[in-house]
C-alpha cells in the first residue's frame, strides 16, 4: 500500500467515526425524547397538541431515515477502505 492509500484510508475512517458518532447522538437524544414524551402521555400530562404530536412524529421519522442513509454511507465507505486494503487478484497482479 503506497502512502496515497493509507491516507486514503485514513480519511475514509474518520468520516466512518464522524458518521457513527453523529448517528450515535441523533439516536440517543432521540430515544430520550421518546421516553419522556411517552412517560408524559402515559401521566396524562403531555405538553402537546395533537398537531404538534404529529409533527413531532415526522420530524423522527425523518430523523431515522437520516440514520438509514448515514449507515449506508457507512456501508459504502467500508466497502471501499476494504477495496484498498484487499485488492482483487486483477489489481494485485498490475
Amino acid at each position: 500500500m503506497d502512502e496515497k492509500q493509507i491516507e486514503e484510508v485514513g480519511i475514509k475512517l474518520r468520516m466512518v467515526s464522524d458518521l457513527l458518532t453523529d448517528t450515535e447522538k441523533l439516536v440517543a437524544q432521540n430515544k430520550t425524547y421518546i421516553r419522556v414524551l411517552l412517560q408524559d402521555i402515559a401521566d396524562d400530562r403531555c405538553p402537546l397538541t395533537a398537531d404538534e404530536l404529529d409533527g413531532e412524529i415526522r420530524g423522527l421519522r425523518e430523523d431515522r431515515e437520516a440514520v438509514i442513509r448515514a449507515l449506508q454511507q457507512v456501508e459504502e465507505l467500508l466497502g471501499a477502505v476494504q477495496a484498498i486494503l484487499v485488492p482483487t487478484h486483477d489489481s494485485a497482479s498490475n
